[in-house]
């Protein structure tokens, strides 16, 4: 994580898309960078209550802060569904696909057989 400010993080534990940690931080108008590179589908919440996340200028996940005494943070990655419906037909069009070239391959190897 980066900190644009002064910021105190403790049970720092990050598992794949999710990431929850104990912070405080010590002055106003602080930008707490994540280790996420920023992409639709993120919650970030502070004790419960959703904030707002952004991009910053590294392109990672970002959220601004005001002084607050220790908290817990949590990230959580949730794919919409327009995401899951997108992977499921390009998972289909490439079963399609491959199925199609395997018979192509084989009438081909079939007629120069016969020649």
């Amino acid at each position: 994580m980066r900190f644009l400010g002064n910021v105190k993080v403790e049970k720092f534990n990050k598992n794949g898309n999710n990431l929850t940690a104990k912070i405080e931080v010590l002055e106003d108008k602080t930008i707490l960078e994540l280790p996420y590179v920023y992409y639709s589908g993120y919650d970030v919440t502070l004790d419960g209550s959703k904030v707002r996340a952004f991009e910053s200028e590294n392109g990672f996940l970002a959220i601004g802060l005001n002084k607050i005494s220790k908290t817990d943070l949590k990230v959580e990655y949730n794919s919409n569904l327009g995401i899951k419906i997108f992977s499921l037909i390009c998972f289909i069009l490439f079963v399609v696909y491959n199925i199609i070239e395997k018979r192509v391959n084989v009438d081909k190897t079939e007629k120069s057989i016969e020649n």
